[in-house]
């Protein structure tokens, strides 16, 4: 078993550390951890996504470790990623790939890094992202855990949004499908982009 149950039936949250934390900001993170647990009465999943994700988060967990329902989990496969996301309530993530699977589980997530990338994609379903080159306000990540963990409507919310992103990449495909094909006039590619994919079509005209 990748996630062995909390005897005190704890919510899970998971965390993925991307990047080596500095003493201090490594002491503020764990005081973080420390509260979430006491007050939100949460269980800790480290998730390492790189071996050097692991060597980042060994010494946190170290740490925590005394609390048995904490965990840092040793997945091989992504399927065995997915299943131990799909067990958490909330998800504070470094990485891109990490992010998109809670989203994928409709699992709320927090960006805790310095990427574009995650911001956009965090954006799309109204979740927060905190810079990590900055000084991180564990005071506001913390309400911000609080708040996600309590969402009621989240669910139904991420549901809709992932249910219209599905169909724009639908419609992506089949642009895709109708720019590659031969003997197509651009004429009838702008017209079918400017009905399925305006924002695509009006990136490849200019």
């Amino acid at each position: 078993e990748i996630l062995p149950s909390d005897q005190l039936n704890r919510r899970a949250v998971g965390i993925c550390i991307a990047e080596k934390l500095s003493k201090f900001k490594q002491q503020q993170a764990i005081e973080f951890m420390r509260k979430l647990q006491k007050e939100l009465n949460v269980r800790l999943v480290f998730i390492p996504m790189t071996a050097g994700d692991r060597r980042c988060m060994e010494p946190v967990y170290e740490i925590l470790r005394a609390d048995p329902g904490n965990v840092l989990v040793d997945c091989q496969e992504p399927a065995e990623v997915q299943n131990v996301v799909k067990s958490c309530s909330l998800l504070l993530s470094g990485r891109l790939q990490l992010t998109i699977m809670g989203l994928n589980a409709l699992v709320p997530g927090i960006g805790v890094a310095n990427s574009s990338k995650i911001a956009n994609c965090l954006n799309m379903f109204g979740l927060p992202v905190f810079n990590n080159q900055s000084t991180i306000n564990f005071n506001e990540l913390f309400e911000e855990c609080r708040r996600w963990l309590d969402e009621p409507d989240f669910t139904e919310r991420a549901g809709d949004v992932r249910k219209k992103m599905l169909v724009r990449l639908e419609q992506s495909e089949k642009f895709l499908e109708l720019i590659t094909s031969s003997g197509v006039d651009m004429k009838d590619i702008q017209a079918v982009g400017n009905e399925l994919m305006p924002e695509l079509i009006k990136a490849s005209v200019n």
